[in-house]
């Protein structure tokens, strides 16, 4: 299957993206209209809490059934989400419709994943990765900068337009071309982190052990990030809404911005230094500009963001060019993503908890600088780490194809 086939799920992705993250930026926002910021944060955390603990029988209801047809349902549960924040008032509209969503997410980013395996041609596997990454961002950053006409916006009329969204995300995925092969057997492309197994966590540990150290530098820095990411994607729809605040309603969008523009070049990059200077290096600018970022306005919030990603994206492709370098054989991909997975969705679910606390006590901005903390202490891990593998790996990472890094609510 060609990748110009599949444009009716490309267009899919981006309005899907789009139309959840118009939902999920707002929920810290109607939160703070209704109640205090530590109950906002345990509330959207629970969103995430619980995604994460539907994952793996997520995976299986997705291999039983097909990645089509758990696509539709998960988008049809999100609609009455979105409906829910439309029309049911007050403190408990915030908490269904915030609970709800994560029905809705839980089998968008392993569906599409699995979508796109069981249709690209192996040879050009890349190409259908690349492609997802890219209308991916478009969709999460138009999302983010919605953000700014939303913010004094009605409940309603914001539920009512995610609402809208989805279901012309729904009716891309209706007419999408069926998968291309079986989902009842296990589907790999060399050289990619994504696929169903039935045992997922079989010989676990000994095959991060055998990955060591980039699969354990990995699993930190996917924790890490996802808590700093959660936070930011929490404090900044509320600082917009905040008049005294000098913030651009664009701030959120940024972050993926860097990866449309930068993503190619940052991959070049990596082909031409070795993995663990990459590594260094994208972490220490990713720390340094999250520990910035807090205290900044306007534009220069913009520089440090992009910036903050850019290092993130840098040291998560090499990370990934090292893991697959180290694993000879290849096959405990699956096992290994689906680790990283588990810490991202850990991460969302700590977040949002502690920007909720943070917020009411030291306010937005110093709440962004100790979401940086985590990042800062990865730094200071993966550099003990290198030092004592000692490792000076360099090699040809073209062909190896990075999952993207979750900068936002899947």
């Amino acid at each position: 299957m060609t990748i110009f086939k599949l444009i009716p799920f490309w267009v899919f992705i981006l309005l899907f993206q789009l139309g959840g993250n118009i939902h999920y930026t707002f929920l810290p926002v109607l939160g703070q209209r209704l109640t205090d910021t530590w109950i906002v944060g345990i509330v959207i955390s629970a969103l995430s809490f619980t995604q994460l603990m539907m994952d793996i029988p997520a995976g299986f209801l997705l291999d039983r059934f097909g990645y089509r047809k758990m696509i539709r349902i998960g988008t049809v549960i999100f609609i009455l989400s979105c409906l829910i924040l439309a029309f049911v008032p007050g403190f408990l509209g915030f908490v269904l419709a915030s609970i709800s969503a994560s029905f809705g997410w839980l089998f968008s980013m392993p569906g599409i994943n699995a979508y796109i395996l069981s249709s690209a041609p192996t040879k050009s596997a890349e190409k259908f990765i690349v492609s997802r990454d890219i209308v991916s961002a478009i969709g999460i950053g138009l999302g983010s900068i919605a953000i700014t006409y939303t913010v004094g916006l009605t409940s309603t009329t914001v539920g009512l337009i995610a609402a809208a969204v989805l279901s012309m995300a729904l009716v891309f995925i209706w007419i999408s071309p069926k998968e291309t092969a079986s989902v009842h057997q296990e589907i790999k492309v060399k050289h990619h982190h994504f696929y169903i197994r039935r045992h997922i966590f079989k010989k676990l540990f000994s095959a991060l052990n055998k990955l060591n150290p980039a699969s354990w530098m990995l699993i930190s820095q996917a924790l890490c990030s996802s808590i700093f990411y959660s936070i930011v994607w929490f404090v900044v729809p509320i600082m917009i809404m905040d008049p005294t605040k000098e913030i651009f309603g664009i701030s959120l969008g940024v972050f993926d911005l860097a990866i449309i523009s930068l993503g190619l070049l940052l991959g070049k990059l990596c082909q031409k230094i070795k993995e663990r200077r990459a590594i260094v290096l994208g972490l220490s600018i990713f720390a340094l500009s999250a520990l910035i970022i807090g205290n900044q306005n306007q534009w220069f919030f913009l520089l440090f963001a992009f910036l903050a990603t850019s290092g993130d994206e840098l040291s998560s492709v090499s990370l990934w060019s090292w893991l697959a370098k180290l694993d000879k054989d290849h096959g405990t991909d699956g096992e290994v993503a689906s680790v990283v997975s588990f810490f991202n969705d850990l991460g969302w679910s700590i977040g949002p908890v502690t920007a909720g606390i943070l917020y009411g006590i030291f306010g937005g901005e110093l709440t962004i600088t100790f979401a940086a903390i985590p990042i800062l202490i990865t730094f200071l891990i993966s550099v003990i780490l290198i030092i004592k593998y000692n490792h000076t790996l360099n090699f040809d990472s073209s062909n190896v194809s990075a999952p993207r890094r979750i900068r936002s609510k899947r």
